[in-house]
């Protein structure tokens, strides 16, 4: 026997809980509207307006210690990431070979934590030198046979995109 579907009854579907939330429960009043108004319904109509914004959900602001947290757990990946790439080529016989982490965080303070950088840090592009990575980041290494890999380059190349949480951290690394 063929399978047929149920029709619909024509029927509106309830709303979502998110939509019920955003739409103002109040109508918005053109300025014709507003300058006919007494001041008595004025005021009835701004405090509405005060109790919808009220009403609607605060974004959470991370705390220290979250942001502290968050941006160790995001140093550890870091680490492993670049540990993860660190693999035997020929060129790491020269100390040639490139890394590149791509990585996301979701705030800005995050982001400079993680690196130890400034409050006041906006550059977009940037270098640091190795020596500051390991010591606000840590080392990363790999082993190979008989010896360990480590980061080759002077300096490790950021770059951080604050519209979508993105970055970037590029280097070479060798014997």
């Amino acid at each position: 026997m063929p399978v047929t579907k149920r029709k619909s009854d024509g029927a509106l579907k309830a709303v979502s809980k998110r939509v019920k939330t955003s739409e103002p429960t109040g109508t918005l009043l053109s300025e014709d509207e507003l300058h006919e108004m007494t001041k008595e319904d004025l005021i009835q109509y701004t405090l509405q307006l005060q109790a919808e914004f009220a009403a609607l959900p605060k974004p959470k602001v991370p705390s220290a210690e979250e942001i502290e947290k968050k941006a160790e757990k995001a140093q550890d990946m870091l680490i492993r990431g670049i540990e993860k790439q660190m693999k035997w080529t020929p060129s790491c016989k020269t100390g040639k070979a490139k890394f590149t982490y791509d990585g996301t965080v979701l705030n800005e303070t995050i982001f400079q934590e993680m690196l130890g950088l400034p409050a006041s840090h906006t550059k977009k592009m940037f270098k640091i030198s190795v020596g500051y990575f390991m010591d606000n980041v840590g080392e990363p290494t790999g082993s190979v046979r008989y010896n360990t890999l480590r980061i080759t380059s002077a300096d490790i190349n950021v770059r951080w995109s604050p519209e979508d949480g993105t970055f970037k951290v590029s280097g070479a690394y060798g014997l």
